[in-house]
């Protein structure tokens, strides 16, 4: 999409942080195979910022961050997390393993109102890396009964809600569904494949992850999407845009 030139919150970019690490490679990689899909610019983040606020500065009118970003043992860096919490667009993680894009893109979702931002970003995401559509949800086993039809069936409530949510983002799409009776943080931490998994993070007065996502940035084989509950750039638009039919 391109700029009107009225607001700079409509101009597609793509921002990537990376090193010289196989972590940077996967991640330029994948920037730029989403700047080309997206018909974006690929910004580079200044690696001379000291903190991450002023470092992300320019994420605040972005559609992605992608980060690429290795220690010298090659494990993601405590920098890499805390550009993840602070980012105020979708940012995506990147692992050695994950992030195939011939795998499907994988949407955790835990049946409250923040499913709807993680799976809008699957759908678009799956959509630039031309995979299919999986959507996953945990339901943890019972601590003193064994597992219950009525536990099931709710679970699969959600993951059919899921499902009609995705069906009318991209009626073309047939996401396959799974329901694993696990914690939620053993679910997205060791049970994901190689593709790209989605999560949600809810946003707090500071920067914070919750258990699911931490653990998911930690554990995970896959590459990481962590979509955030608020987007300034998304709120921005949707303001100027709520200006645009006033004056209709």
């Amino acid at each position: 999409m391109a700029s009107t030139g009225r607001d700079d919150v409509l101009e597609r970019r793509v921002l990537v942080a990376t090193d010289e690490s196989e972590l940077g490679e996967l991640g330029r990689r994948w920037a730029g195979r989403c700047a080309r899909e997206l018909d974006s610019a690929l910004v580079p983040l200044q690696e001379s910022c000291p903190t991450a606020a002023e470092t992300l500065a320019p994420a605040c009118a972005a559609d992605l961050l992608v980060i690429g970003l290795a220690d010298h043992q090659g494990r993601v860096p405590n920098a890499a997390l805390d550009l993840v919490a602070a980012a105020p667009c979708l940012t995506i993680l990147m692992r050695t393993d994950g992030g195939d894009p011939r795998e499907p893109v994988t949407a955790a979702v835990s049946g409250d109102p923040s499913d709807e931002a993680v799976l809008a970003a699957a759908v678009n995401l799956a959509a630039i890396c031309h995979a299919e559509v999986r959507l996953l949800h945990t339901r943890p086993l019972p601590l003193r009964r064994s597992d219950s039809p009525n536990e099931r069936w709710a679970g699969r409530i959600v993951l059919e809600s899921a499902r009609r949510q995705v069906l009318r983002l991209a009626p073309d799409c047939a996401p396959t569904t799974e329901l694993l009776r696990l914690q939620a943080q053993e679910a997205v931490g060791h049970h994901c494949g190689a593709g790209l998994l989605v999560v949600g993070a809810r946003r707090s007065p500071h920067p914070r992850l919750g258990l699911v996502t931490r653990t998911a940035l930690y554990h995970a084989r896959s590459s990481v999407a962590v979509v955030h509950a608020t987007h300034p750039a998304s709120e921005r638009k949707r303001t100027l845009q709520a200006s645009e039919l006033s004056l209709l």
